[in-house]
């Protein structure tokens, strides 16, 4: 299940290059992007309201994505603007549309809003990183519901297992707390893992911010990072 009425990051601004239709699969959907000529970004369903064809083949027509099919035209709110075959000056039945979505470029990310048509405009950002950091993007394809990925992400018992190596290195598996602050969409959670010498794990309360090892931060619904 899908958390509604968020803004979902959903690709890299790298990964949309101008002139270009992208097709990906977000929300068990399929959905086209592309930018117009003042390099804004749209989002469309990718299938032609006409006879299903595949937006994701089209081309960018006058800012518009032309249906590889039949020719018709769509702008970024979903509308068709023209038919061809009824000609330019034709009325078009508004009926032919294509399920648009509210798409907004933030800190060289494309979000996506996942829910009713009143979007809001802001969008949380993750502390400590500004415009003054540069960054490179790796991907990689995890098999499972994202909120498994989420879940992974915020488990402070399996990093001495699964990341002995790097971050869980120090086989300190005793948890203590962790600390754990909801402030509206972000979540923060300190990591104070300790070697196992027979002591009990002390509760939140027992323990202090500044004795832990580290903070994972996690802004709903799907974006985090490790302090």
């Amino acid at each position: 299940m899908m958390l509604k009425n968020k803004w979902y990051i959903v690709l890299s601004s790298d990964e949309l290059k101008k002139n270009e239709v992208i097709k990906i699969k977000r929300f068990s959907k399929d959905i086209i992007f592309w930018r117009d000529s003042k390099n804004k970004v749209h989002a469309l369903e990718a299938r032609c309201p006409h006879r299903r064809a595949d937006l994701g083949l089209g081309k960018i027509i006058n800012d518009c994505i032309q249906c590889p099919y039949h020719g018709f035209l769509f702008n970024g709110d979903g509308d068709a603007v023209l038919i061809p075959s009824f000609g330019k000056s034709a009325t078009i039945n508004p009926n032919y549309k294509v399920k648009s979505y509210k798409v907004k470029e933030y800190k060289n990310f494309i979000f996506l809003w996942y829910g009713d048509d009143n979007a809001t405009d802001e969008i949380s950002w993750l502390e400590g990183i500004d415009d003054l950091f540069s960054f490179s993007t790796m991907k990689a394809v995890w098999d499972v519901n994202y909120t498994r990925a989420i879940e992974n992400q915020l488990d402070v018992s399996h990093l001495p297992f699964v990341h002995r190596t790097t971050i869980g290195r120090g086989k300190k598996t005793i948890v203590n707390g962790p600390i754990v602050e909801l402030n509206g969409n972000i979540l923060n959670v300190w990591v104070c893992n300790e070697i196992d010498k027979g002591q009990k794990p002390k509760k939140s309360n027992e323990i202090k911010k500044e004795e832990c090892i580290g903070r994972l931060q996690f802004i709903f619904p799907n974006y985090w990072q490790i302090l």
